[in-house]
């Protein structure tokens, strides 16, 4: 079987060499997209461009165009470009409160809608309690994290979490942690279906607990924070219990859906194969189209909002 498979690889290194020629690539009509995540801590910044077909290297971004912000539909700003297809305003948005963008362009106009959410609320503090698990696989132990959530009643609400740990390292002074120091077993985690597509944070709605207070539970490595800077020999390593937080976010329903659909999208694509072989490669998935509530255009236009706390460890 060893001779059919080195043909293949052959004629794959005979193809790739193969200059493909203007006239034979499909017509691509590109679309205007605009990027934007709105925060009350941070002023407004927005990127525009247009979609690249398989000429362009990558997006093609646009310094031309008007850009104009609106609060309940009510024009408050029209802002400045800084380069790189990149539009800033000095406005910070308010809470509670509804923003349109409406992009301008040759005779391209494009728009979409979002709604600033509430700051998130906890019933109490987030705790730690270590060592509660042992994963005989990893041969490591692991401790329960706990996050208490007040969720509103009687409106959809989602929630985004993200585990960091601070460090003395003056060059890596934040810790992130990744999905393989995090074992899910909380129910409404489980429901949302996103674990297995290995997502760089944890995003949830409140649909399994609507109006309650409820207790989520993360299984957490307290070694999980740490990275190795080969090339400089560095070594940054923290402990949960001792400097561990939580970033604990409301988000609207557009960051919610775009999270799901591009942490899919990644995991089918297979887009980083710095570790990958030939077989990799045959078995590659389809990508997915993303979301976007981009009206005549692409992107994303969403808001979050965010509070800090500072995880405590608890002993029984």
């Amino acid at each position: 079987m060893k001779y059919p498979i080195l043909v293949l690889i052959i004629l794959l290194i005979a193809v790739s060499c193969v200059s493909i020629s203007d006239d034979l690539l499909p017509n691509h009509k590109k679309q205007m997209y605009m990027q934007s995540v709105l925060s009350p801590d941070s002023v407004v910044k927005v990127y525009v461009g247009y979609t690249a077909d398989l000429r362009d290297k990558g997006f093609v971004k646009e310094n031309g165009a008007t850009v104009i912000l609106y609060q309940n539909d009510v024009i408050i700003d029209t802002l400045n470009t800084i380069g790189n297809g990149i539009y800033v305003s000095e406005i910070k948005p308010q809470v509670n409160t509804q923003y349109l963008l409406r992009v301008y362009h040759q005779d391209d106009t494009i728009f979409a809608l979002t709604t600033v959410p509430d700051y998130p609320i906890i019933c109490n503090a987030p705790t730690y309690k270590y060592p509660t698990y042992y994963d005989t696989q990893d041969e490591a132990e692991f401790g329960d994290l706990y996050i208490e959530i007040d969720d509103p009643a009687g409106i959809d609400n989602y929630y985004e979490i993200i585990l960091f740990a601070r460090t003395q390292n003056e060059k890596y002074k934040y810790v992130f942690y990744d999905q393989q120091y995090v074992r899910i077993t909380d129910g409404v985690l489980i429901n949302e279906g996103d674990w297995n597509y290995n997502p760089t944070s944890i995003f949830f709605s409140d649909l399994l607990f609507d109006g309650q207070c409820y207790k989520m539970k993360l299984i957490v490595s307290p070694r999980g924070a740490h990275i190795y800077d080969v090339g400089g020999v560095v070594e940054v390593s923290t402990l949960l219990d001792e400097s561990g937080y939580v970033l604990l976010r409301s988000i609207s329903k557009e960051y919610y859906l775009y999270r799901k659909l591009y942490t899919r999208h990644v995991y089918n694509s297979q887009s980083d194969f710095s570790e990958s072989t030939i077989y990799d490669f045959f078995f590659i998935g389809e990508p997915l189209n993303m979301y976007t509530n981009v009206s005549n255009g692409v992107g994303v236009f969403a808001s979050v909002n965010s509070k800090l706390y500072k995880i405590k460890k608890y002993e029984k």
